[in-house]
């Protein structure tokens, strides 16, 4: 039958990668391009170290809460940040995470270069 459509696979098979991709209106991709230079600043003002805490302070309002964790996906698998073995406790009262342990990620050569 050729009325029917037929799938291809488009070669994006993380599901988070796709919620961080958001809709086509490029919202997504101008928060994911705030997210990127948070990353940047955060860990130039400390030593490389990224502490969420820090991060949360400079996206609070730029970037939607339901894609932050996309996007923590999304640089891990970009290789633009690496986790370590250190956490901290977090201090965010209005996303309602405060007192939860979170980790401290270190930025990666990636992270410095002009394409993400």
């Amino acid at each position: 039958m050729s009325g029917l459509p037929t799938w291809s696979d488009s070669g994006q098979s993380d599901l988070l990668e796709l919620v961080a991709q958001g809709s086509a209106t490029g919202t997504a991709d101008d928060e994911w391009d705030l997210y990127v230079e948070a990353l940047r600043t955060v860990a130039i003002q400390h030593a490389g170290d990224i502490y969420p805490n820090a991060l949360r302070k400079r996206v609070r309002g730029l970037v939607a809460p339901k894609r932050l964790g996309a996007f923590v996906s999304r640089a891990l698998a970009r290789e633009l940040i690496a986790p370590t073995d250190r956490w901290e406790i977090s201090d965010d009262h209005e996303g309602r995470n405060a007192g939860r342990p979170c980790r401290v990620y270190r930025a990666q050569l990636a992270l410095y270069r002009d394409s993400t």
